[in-house]
């Protein structure tokens, strides 16, 4: 990424997820894709349950890798930052900024590994040299604070493959 993508990038990241998800729903007259299958993940996950939640006539399936919908997903892992959810003090936000380290980058790799030998090192040492690119710690905390506006979604990202399945009984 050029220093020109990536000072867009930041720019266009102050939009939020709602704004992300409506970006990556063009209308379909102008793209000529009247159905689509979803690949999520992590902070994309909530993006993609966005787009079925608009779209759902459209959403023909889903996988999901590391997507989170329920609160019971939201472990001890979060409290530092559920504590800056609350009130969107610099004091949290700065607890939280150790999300961004190597320690953090390296604990989302190995954590829960039967055999940490068998984890790559270079995996985690790429993954936070782009995370130390400048200006991206900030992104991360910013996009980390965003995503409380999901949590208050679970029910209705719960209640979209159900439906679906649904549909799918009545149709046979």
């Amino acid at each position: 990424m050029t220093k020109i993508h990536f000072a867009l990038a930041m720019a266009l990241y102050t939009l939020a997820v709602p704004v992300l998800a409506c970006a990556a729903s063009p209308p379909a007259p102008f793209t000529g894709v009247d159905h689509y299958a979803l690949y999520v993940m992590d902070y994309g996950a909530p993006i993609g349950y966005r787009l079925a939640l608009k779209n759902s006539q459209r959403v023909t399936a889903f996988v999901v890798q590391n997507g989170n919908e329920y609160d019971e997903g939201l472990g001890s892992f979060w409290d530092p930052v559920k504590a800056y959810w609350k009130t969107g003090a610099s004091s949290e936000r700065e607890v939280s900024r150790w999300l961004t380290t190597i320690r953090a980058t390296r604990w989302q790799y190995t954590n829960g590994a039967k055999d940490v030998s068998m984890d790559d090192p270079d995996a985690w040492t790429v993954n936070q040299a782009l995370m130390d690119r400048t200006g991206n710690a900030d992104i991360q905390l910013d996009m980390l604070y965003d995503y409380r506006t999901n949590v208050t979604l679970y029910p209705g990202f719960q209640a979209f493959p159900r439906a679906q399945a649904a549909d799918a009984d009545r149709l046979g």
